[in-house]
């Protein structure tokens, strides 16, 4: 077995981990991108692309990069709480 890792921008690890959580990539309760792209090469899992669309590169990070605002934390959390209230309906099977 290998493992690898991954160096990605913090809005595509956000990205990546609602993806997990809409497939049920779920590992120890949690949305896992690990358990996401294991799904996907055991064959459990098919990605197509929803959106054919010209794709620019990213542009250089900016060097001083200011947190997230107070209202933005809110709503983040606000987020994960309702993704984690979802997660344990869909167990519990209603």
């Amino acid at each position: 077995m290998k493992r690898e890792s991954l160096k990605l921008w913090e809005s595509d690890w956000f990205w990546l981990q609602e993806v997990a959580f809409d497939t049920g990539s779920i590992y120890s309760g949690k949305p896992s991108w690990r358990r996401l792209v294991a799904r996907i090469a055991r064959g459990e899992l098919v990605v197509s692309v929803a959106v054919e669309r010209a794709t620019t590169p990213r542009p250089a990070p900016a060097p001083f990069v200011q947190g997230p605002s107070s209202s933005d934390v809110q709503r983040i959390q606000a987020a994960a709480e309702k993704r984690m209230r979802k997660l344990a309906k869909r167990e519990s099977g209603d």
